[in-house]
């Protein structure tokens, strides 16, 4: 497939002669940039295969999820059933309970297995080529719940500027989400959640780099969870698991209605597109002030393309579906730029 594009920077270009406001929405093509360890389909794929009394893939399996907190909830019932039927067997009441324990530590190894400890750990040239990359964008759109947006949002002190207002505000000394009173209230959404965020009764919170004590993230992240507090994340897994975790949280709500408000221009860079994104296609495609999408493919041409080209003409049938009057005009117009030019994550010359 012929890319309408030579560069990243020439569909900018051609974003900025129409005009119009520019959005971006971030896949895990964006980590994987920074490293080949964020190659990741699902983080229980992380798991060692000994870690469990059981096989832990097989685990997540029958638990149907692979959201951590699900099978760490199926592991206590299933502990507490036990106990109902058969209260002499503490061999398998413990195996259980033992695992549950190890779920709950291993959620935080695997996330924290792939990260630099610190932020301080990333060298301020590779903040400064990622920054160059989202500062033409008015909104950031993320699939990803790493903490590299997070930590790149941190550098003031290298330019370019780039959006970074998430709807948290400081309220009782903790950083906690507020719906926005207007949509300049908030420029960067987390659609997955984020390793950095958790659920605090009806709250979500954000944790504050360098906490108390002067903590880490990573550090009070693995605090938060030996708490039972756990990251506001939604894990691969199937499209119906994905809209039942969101359905339940008004952050993540809010986050998903802003991507159903797009206008002018969509940036999609990084992100596969497949089956288990249908939810956010959808979202896209009730933009009705949504005119072009831009989105970036990797390398040659390949099956991969083709995956993303027919879900592109699926996404451009949707909103002809969902605008009022769908004329030749205003259908959705979608351009491909090769995603290896957006230069991200490279040290500065």
């Amino acid at each position: 497939m012929a890319l309408d594009f030579k560069t990243f920077e020439d569909a900018i270009a051609f974003a900025d002669d129409i005009g119009g406001p520019r959005s971006v929405l971030l896949g895990n093509g964006f980590s994987q940039a920074y490293s080949d360890k964020f190659n990741y389909g699902r983080l229980r794929d992380v798991i060692p295969a000994s870690s469990l009394n059981v096989d832990p893939v097989k685990l997540f399996d029958k638990a149907s999820s692979s959201d951590f907190e699900t099978v760490i909830k199926h592991l206590h019932n299933a502990a507490s059933i036990l106990q109902l039927y058969d209260n002499s067997n503490e061999t398998l009441h413990s195996l259980l309970m033992q695992d549950a324990d190890t779920v709950k530590q291993l959620l935080v190894d695997c996330l924290s297995e792939i990260h630099p400890e610190s932020s301080f750990d990333i060298d301020p040239g590779r903040y400064e080529s990622t920054k160059k990359f989202l500062a033409p964008f008015g909104e950031i759109f993320t699939l990803n719940y790493d903490l590299l947006l997070y930590w790149c949002s941190l550098q003031a002190s290298i330019e370019p500027a780039i959006p970074k207002g998430d709807g948290f505000r400081s309220r009782d000394d903790t950083l906690k989400w507020e719906t926005p009173s207007s949509l300049e209230g908030q420029q960067v959404f987390y659609l997955h959640g984020a390793m950095h965020f958790y659920q605090d009764e009806y709250d979500v919170n954000k944790l504050r780099h360098g906490g108390p004590g002067g903590k880490r993230i990573l550090t009070q992240i693995r605090d938060n969870v030996q708490s039972g507090r756990y990251p506001l994340v939604v894990t691969e897994g199937s499209q119906a698991d994905k809209e039942a975790r969101i359905g339940n949280s008004p952050y993540l709500n809010y986050c998903h209605m802003r991507l159903s408000k797009l206008k002018g221009h969509l940036f999609i860079h990084g992100a596969a597109l497949s089956e288990n994104d249908q939810h956010i296609l959808e979202k896209i495609a009730s933009s009705e002030g949504l005119n072009y999408v831009y989105v970036g493919l990797f390398g040659a041409a390949n099956d991969e393309h083709d995956k993303i080209q027919a879900a592109m003409q699926g996404l451009i049938r949707k909103q002809k579906e969902t605008r009022r009057s769908a004329t030749d005009d205003a259908e959705l117009q979608v351009r491909y730029y090769p995603s290896e030019t957006a230069y991200i994550w490279q040290e500065e010359s």
